[in-house]
């Protein structure tokens, strides 16, 4: 059960999106976003039991095997010297979805790929396109207004889609190794044969390339930089999160980080061999502080930092105001 739960809706917007669904053979759940189910002979057909109680008694037998008979419009559970009755619905309301022939085999990389580039997806659904992974060709592409990633596929998509950042969270979960699309739908399975679908999204997204044609000073950055930022950025105060950002005065042979807020202000100096006219830039702490976990080179182009690692670029946008 635990395999399909994360299908379950927090609440029922739609009929039956808390229930799990036994039908041929199968388990599934469906929140109209996604669906996942999985194959598993219970011997029952059919019916729909609402989620929270049935997973919660389940959690806590202690043994292993189960026995399930409906009867009555009640589901009777035995298992060892346990016996309950739940309530089901013998009428399932949640339309079903039928699996094409035909599935593709993902990339190698495709797991990686997705759980790196969920950092740079945005939440903000007024820009739709920003909140879902851009996959398509031969690369990942995400974007949440202030940084994006470009991350590159062992091999290339043979049909691009779009993936939504709350359902690829949880697809990574399961591995998907084949994918399959229809005209609503985009499933993926995985090894042990569970189905992930995610409703399809029909969306344009931006031309990115130019982000990421950055030209500047070439600088490997202290291993420590991630610890000063950490600690210097208790001090940012804003009244929007994307609007905190800390100072770094590049200087001859030593980089300055400076914070400040309504409790006060932090600095710290650190040696980094830089020999170019000094700088001040502002970034954001915590975009910068999730890529420094990866790599310290950066080029620092006149209004963004580029990253570029093995299989990927990596672009954070310096914030221009002080105040």
């Amino acid at each position: 059960m635990s395999l399909i739960k994360p299908g379950l809706a927090n609440n029922e917007m739609v009929e039956q999106s808390t229930h799990f669904i036994f039908e041929a053979g199968e388990i599934y759940t469906y929140n109209d976003q996604i669906t996942i189910s999985h194959q598993m002979e219970t011997g029952v057909e059919g019916i729909a039991i609402e989620s929270n109680t049935f997973y919660k008694l389940l959690d806590k037998l202690k043994k292993d095997e189960v026995d399930l008979v409906v009867t009555d419009n009640q589901l009777i559970l035995k298992s060892g010297k346990t016996k309950a009755s739940i309530a089901i619905e013998t009428e399932i309301k949640i339309p079903e979805i039928d699996l094409p022939d035909e599935w593709t085999t993902l990339p190698d990389n495709f797991n990686e790929a997705v759980k790196f580039s969920l950092f740079s997806v945005g939440n903000d659904m007024t820009k739709p396109a920003f909140t879902c992974l851009n996959i398509s060709g031969n690369r990942i592409l995400t974007c949440d207004n202030y940084r994006a990633t470009s991350y590159q596929l062992s091999s290339k998509i043979k049909k691009g889609f779009f993936l939504r950042g709350s359902s690829a969270k949880i697809l990574i979960r399961y591995h998907p190794i084949k994918y399959v699309i229809d005209d609503a739908w985009v499933h993926f399975t995985n090894e042990p044969g569970t189905i992930f679908s995610c409703r399809k999204m029909e969306l344009e997204y931006p031309d990115l390339s130019s982000l990421f044609d950055v030209e500047g000073e070439d600088l490997t950055l202290p291993k420590q930089l991630v610890e000063t930022i950490d600690r210097i950025e208790v001090f940012t105060s804003a009244e929007f999160d994307h609007d905190k950002f800390v100072e770094l005065n590049f200087q001859e042979d030593k980089l300055v980080c400076k914070s400040k807020g309504s409790a006060g202000f932090i600095e710290e100096t650190l040696r980094v061999k830089w020999d170019a006219d000094p700088i001040t830039i502002h970034i954001h702490p915590n975009h910068f502080i999730d890529i420094l976990k990866h790599l310290q080179t950066v080029t620092i182009g006149d209004n963004s930092f580029l990253f570029t690692g093995k299989n990927f670029d990596h672009v954070i946008s310096l914030l221009a105001g002080t105040e």
